[in-house]
């Protein structure tokens, strides 16, 4: 006889990035261990049959997916599934250097849908998931202060500021003619 999933997962974030989940149970699930509560495919908790939620300390930011399996005897029923988007975490150890143009690096501590590059709180650059570098070569001569905010949708973190002095260029093609 199959097992009926829980109905009407929820997985609500709470601001402390704990998560708190709640279900309705369709069958009546073992007293003992009834019901099996997985974040990310791990197994984080076994409840008795009659339980209707679970508080979930988290294990810090990022998109995380639930389910919540009901078992009676030895059959476990299909999951009832929720994602959830705890806080985005910031793209850190940002760093400039100065070649023939700036070079910024950082790391990335979350899936990051988009990655923004500011100098000087203008918005210099919009980049793709993944990206950890930028190369400008349009900065003038003088202090710029750099960011990156990193995305998931609309919500943002931004990374440390790293400052930088760009120097005047040299002076070339300078002739000096004798009077």
């Amino acid at each position: 006889v199959p097992v009926d999933a829980p109905s009407g997962l929820t997985c609500t974030a709470n601001p402390d990035d704990s998560v708190d989940l709640a279900w309705t149970n369709q069958d009546p699930y073992d007293a003992v261990g009834g019901i099996e509560v997985r974040r990310d495919g791990s197994l984080i908790a076994t409840l008795g049959g009659a339980a209707t939620g679970y508080h979930d300390t988290g294990d810090g930011s990022g998109l995380r997916t639930y389910e919540v399996r009901g078992k009676i005897g030895v059959v476990v029923g299909a999951p009832a599934t929720c994602q959830v988007q705890l806080g985005i975490e910031a793209p850190s150890d940002l760093t400039c250097t100065l070649g023939a143009s700036v070079t910024l690096i950082w790391i990335n501590n979350d899936p990051y849908t988009t990655l923004e590059v500011y100098r000087d709180a203008a918005l210099l650059a919009t980049l793709g998931p993944g990206a950890s570098s930028h190369l400008d070569a349009t900065a003038d001569p003088g202090p710029h202060a750099y960011y990156v905010i990193g995305k998931v949708g609309a919500e943002g973190a931004q990374s440390n500021t790293c400052n930088i002095d760009v120097p005047l260029p040299p002076v070339s093609n300078l002739s000096c003619t004798a009077s």
